[in-house]
């Protein structure tokens, strides 16, 4: 587990830094309408936690394990690896259908910059895995599933209670990892309402900021080591992910 914790808003009255940060900072959440699909239907996204308990699915079979196989490594290595992490931790633990980020990137264009779920072997757009005769893998349309990247920060904590996850983990597997805007470079900028906080951020860094908090879409802003403390930007609203020491899973 972690700690969520909202960053207050800039001090009133801002400086005049802060003030176009907090302009840069509003935007509208986009939610996708999701249309109800029949319960016959084998494209609809199958319970993480019965996939792998009831239709014989292993833990990496589909995309669990994308983000270091396509770094190169060996799917034997990676298995023994995050397996505990990753598998028992994580996705044999949710107990519902959401689809979630195939890689913790930000790459957009990619086609691995999407997020997927298992389904049954009969849906059209599913990719058929070696290892099962009855289930496959598809990317998830957002104007049909249940997408891990709409839900706010706030949500997932209450979904990380709910089936006792990292809620670290969940917030990359549910937005882009942001690699150039990192936590530690930007942090500055919501901690100290000054100019002086301004000027200490690289420009390019700022710049990928402000586009990043344009879209009102969620980010994870990670740290340099890729553990908590990082940020998360979403509609509006930055959110610092926090080690929880009493209760902490990692």
């Amino acid at each position: 587990h972690f700690a969520v914790a909202t960053l207050p808003p800039a001090r009133s009255p801002p400086s005049p830094a802060m003030r176009v940060l907090a302009v840069l900072t509003s935007g509208a959440v986009l939610a996708s309408a999701i249309r109800t699909r029949r319960d016959d239907d084998p494209c609809e996204c199958l319970n993480w936690q019965q996939v792998y308990k009831r239709n014989g699915a292993k833990c990496g079979d589909g995309h669990e394990l994308s983000f270091v196989l396509r770094t190169g490594m060996v799917d034997w290595l990676a298995r023994l690896m995050y397996n505990v992490e990753f598998c028992y931790n994580f996705f044999m633990r949710i107990d519902d259908n959401p689809c979630v980020n195939m890689v913790m990137d930000n790459q957009p264009g990619e086609w691995y910059n999407n997020q997927w779920c298992y389904v049954g072997k009969e849906c059209p757009s599913a990719t058929a895995l070696n290892t099962s005769s009855l289930l496959g893998a598809k990317i998830c349309d957002p104007s049909q599933d249940k997408m891990l990247r709409d839900k706010t920060p706030s949500e997932l904590r209450e979904m990380a209670k709910e089936h006792d996850l990292s809620i670290g983990l969940l917030m990359k597997m549910a937005y882009p990892v942001e690699e150039e805007a990192k936590w530690p470079h930007v942090e500055a900028l919501f901690r100290n309402d000054s100019a002086v906080a301004l000027a200490s951020v690289n420009a390019s860094a700022l710049a990928r900021l402000r586009y990043l908090q344009s879209t009102g879409a969620g980010y994870v802003l990670d740290s340099d080591k890729g553990r908590a403390p990082f940020g998360v930007i979403k509609g509006g609203k930055t959110y610092l992910i926090e080690k929880d020491e009493v209760n902490r899973q990692e």
